[in-house]
């Protein structure tokens, strides 16, 4: 009895699981469709760090001209956009450092998929002039900083 019990619970909560998105085995595009085209970071001197939908930063390397996240969020059912801002300010130190704030629009999705996913920025706009390196750090992350190497 006991084994049917927990056989019926289990059976319940996956079809709840997989009934959860609106659009039931039609999931939207996934972040990785999404980005095949690597964003830049955008610089606005009136940018204020706004606040964004829940994600936690598991992982920053910077290859190259970009900066690239392993992201993690709860979803499933909608489009999800990043968008990695700056308002152009750079911490007076040697190399330069610069923290960006890394937006998250889940577009109201209510799903509870947890979602990993890797994105790609391209840091040619805040190349500090006069050094060949700085340091790159996102909002609320600030000890996982990179190093930017540019020529």
């Amino acid at each position: 009895m006991k084994r049917l019990k927990g056989a019926l619970i289990i059976v319940g909560a996956l079809i709840i699981v997989s009934s959860s998105c609106k659009m039931r085995g039609e999931m939207k595009t996934s972040l990785a469709d999404q980005t095949e085209m690597i964003s830049i970071v955008e610089i606005d001197p009136t940018y204020k760090n706004i606040k964004t939908d829940s994600f936690r930063l598991l992982e920053s390397n910077v290859e190259g001209d970009n900066l690239i996240l392993l992201v993690q969020y709860g979803g499933g059912c909608e489009a999800h956009e990043w968008k990695l801002k700056t308002n152009g300010a750079y911490a007076k130190s040697l190399p330069p450092k610069i923290t960006l704030n890394l937006e998250h629009n889940a577009n109201g999705d209510r799903c509870r998929a947890l979602l990993t996913d890797t994105i790609e920025f391209n840091l040619e706009p805040v190349r500090y002039l006069g050094t060949l390196e700085l340091d790159v750090r996102i909002l609320g992350y600030e000890k996982q900083e990179n190093r930017y190497r540019y020529k």
